[in-house]
């Protein structure tokens, strides 16, 4: 079974994908940082426009990224596989991709500033960001 656990600020639990039979954390460290920014042809930025508009391929890449550090060796077809089984039995939705780009990406101490900086000047952006947010 697969299927990635969404964290709420209440139980503030990171966020886990369950791949293969394992449940791992997600997390994202300096490796898994350059392979998402290498995801990308504009870099940083379009990964960043990426996350905020919710991009699907991104969902894929940001577990993948964020399964690095297990040591585990999975591929990005495996991870693929895993979702594409997670997404017939409906245990991932948009809700569910968003929290995990959301919390990989958006709210990611390494771009957390730089997303700030950009939601400051779009206020149009920041409102719509946190409605589908919830906040």
């Amino acid at each position: 079974m697969t299927k990635t656990t969404k964290t709420t600020e209440a139980n503030n639990q990171p966020t886990k994908f369950q791949i293969k039979g394992k449940e791992h954390e997600l997390k994202l460290t300096f490796s898994a940082i350059k392979t998402l920014n290498g995801s990308s042809d504009g870099g940083v930025y379009q990964l960043i426009g990426k996350a905020l508009m919710g991009d699907i391929e991104l969902y894929g890449q940001v577990v993948h990224a964020g399964l690095l550090h297990t040591g585990e060796g999975y591929s990005m077809i495996d991870v693929e596989e895993a979702i594409d089984a997670a997404f017939e039995r409906g245990d991932v939705n948009m809700d569910v991709v968003n929290d995990t780009i959301q919390r990989g990406v958006l709210e990611n101490p390494f771009y957390k500033s730089t997303v700030e900086k950009l939601l400051a000047n779009s206020p149009e952006a920041k409102s719509a960001l946190e409605t589908i947010r919830g906040k």
